[in-house]
């Protein structure tokens, strides 16, 4: 392929990578506030939480009802049919005997042992307005009460953190996005660059002012630019969707990312982590597991206390009998009475999930310490992190001039002929590098910001 067809080919190959990613944004940019707004309207994991959190509050109601009496309409009918054969008692026998021994004259016949009825139905029906309610449980209902209102306070605190996480997520993925999009930036400079460097090789080759050895080195290093950019576009691609598969979206047309995004002062932080101690999400998550821990112990030391239930039915009770003593009997009216129950023996059961519960308790607690732990080893490090990155930043700012006039003496001399287009390449690098270097420190000040709010506690706002 000669020098012309080689020519033609780098600049199609220019043309259709400089315009495929840039052809689809407008002129809008898709700013990290909007992702994280549209993040926790639409992530998966956040309405998941949500839904739960509405469960556990219902369930308080549910535990509420607990305490008060249950009151229903009952009613049965039964209908049998069969044999029955009665035998008399003693009673029965000296009554009838008695009465027809006392008559003159009269003998007294024998008695028969049992009198059968053969083919006799019978209708029983029952209907009548209840109630039951316990009167003592040792304080179960109240406690179970409690429990699930501090599983209630759990699932809402749940449900702040999924959403706290997910504003995590979002922030290090449009990080990287940002990231990707400024790199994606700076190689097609570089490209285009290495381009017009190729075409003044090219032009110097054809009056003998360079040698065929730079025009190589060149378009060599125009083809790797183009690599490094096509590789650069879908990273970048790769690294969109899945910030929208994170947020909840499908995929859509790429949209510029804002890279030069607000941070807070290293003062504003420190006021923002004074009290994280209180605010932090996930260490009052661990004392709400403390609570639920102690009243699960609470229950079960319960079961040793006797439970008494008062029930009371206003009813009317029909039956009717197609042969025997009573053909049919009514009944209606009040009943009440009282019931109670004692465990006495359950073969060591309940000393084992007593036992158990304390257990549970302890467990609990070791995770809120080791909690509290890791929140003070949180906020150090990445205080310490946010005021390195501070300092690394204003370095690379400081020294971010000298390598631009680095660059353009080097690109002034390249033209005049006096330094190799390697030289040049290395300028130019080492800009880009900089300027690279700038955008990621400030990309990574962002995150740490939102760590040092995360553990703050100050995430997500009250109404949430």
């Amino acid at each position: 392929m000669n020098s012309k067809m080689i020519s033609k080919t780098i600049v199609m190959v220019l043309l259709l990578v400089s315009g495929v990613v840039f052809a689809g944004y407008s002129q809008e940019r898709f700013t990290l506030e909007q992702a994280i707004s549209a993040a926790l309207e639409h992530n998966h994991s956040i309405r998941v939480e949500s839904i739960e959190a509405v469960k556990a509050d219902r369930r308080v109601s549910r535990g509420y009802a607990g305490l008060l009496p249950n009151v229903g309409i009952t009613g049965q009918l039964e209908q049998t049919y069969g044999s029955v054969e009665l035998a008399p008692g003693s009673f029965f026998r000296d009554l009838i005997g008695g009465q027809l021994g006392d008559q003159p004259g009269n003998q007294v016949p024998a008695i028969p042992s049992s009198i059968r009825y053969d083919g006799i139905s019978s209708t029983s029906t029952m209907a009548g307005l209840g109630g039951q309610m316990v009167i003592y449980d040792g304080g179960k209902g109240q406690i179970r009460y409690s429990l699930l209102q501090t599983a209630s306070d759990a699932a809402g605190l749940q449900h702040r953190h999924r959403m706290e996480e997910t504003i995590l997520e979002i922030t290090q993925k449009y990080a990287e996005t940002a990231l990707l999009q400024e790199s994606l930036n700076l190689q097609q400079e570089i490209l285009r660059q290495g381009y017009d460097r190729y075409r003044i090789k090219q032009e110097q080759s054809r009056y003998g002012q360079t040698s065929e050895q730079e025009l190589l080195q060149a378009q060599a290093d125009l083809k790797s630019d183009s690599t490094d950019y096509r590789d650069l576009q879908n990273r970048f691609e790769t690294s969109y969707r899945e910030l929208h598969q994170t947020i909840g979206w499908k995929e859509r047309p790429p949209v510029e990312l804002e890279a030069d995004l607000p941070v807070a002062t290293r003062e504003e932080l420190l006021a923002m982590t004074d009290e994280a101690r209180q605010r932090n999400t996930r260490l009052e998550l661990n004392r709400r597991q403390v609570e639920m821990s102690d009243y699960e112990l609470q229950l079960s030391e319960s079961d040793v206390y006797p439970r008494l239930l008062a029930s009371a039915q206003l009813g009317h009770r029909y039956e009717y009998v197609s042969e025997g003593q009573f053909e049919s009997r009514k009944q209606w009216g009040l009943t009440g009475g009282l019931t109670l129950q004692m465990p006495l023996f359950e073969g060591g059961r309940r000393s084992v999930d007593r036992q158990n519960a304390r257990a549970s308790v302890r467990q609990s607690e070791i995770r809120r310490q080791e909690a509290e732990r890791q929140l003070e080893t949180e906020l150090e490090n990445s205080l310490s992190r946010f005021k390195h990155l501070e300092e690394e930043l204003q370095t690379l700012r400081d020294d971010l001039h000298v390598y631009e006039r680095n660059f353009e003496r080097a690109h002034q001399t390249h033209r005049q002929g006096l330094i190799t287009g390697i030289e040049l390449r290395q300028a130019q690098l080492g800009l880009m590098s900089a300027r690279l270097q700038i955008s990621e420190l400030q990309l990574q000040l962002k995150l740490t910001e939102t760590v040092l709010m995360y553990t703050g506690g100050r995430l997500i706002v009250e109404n949430y």
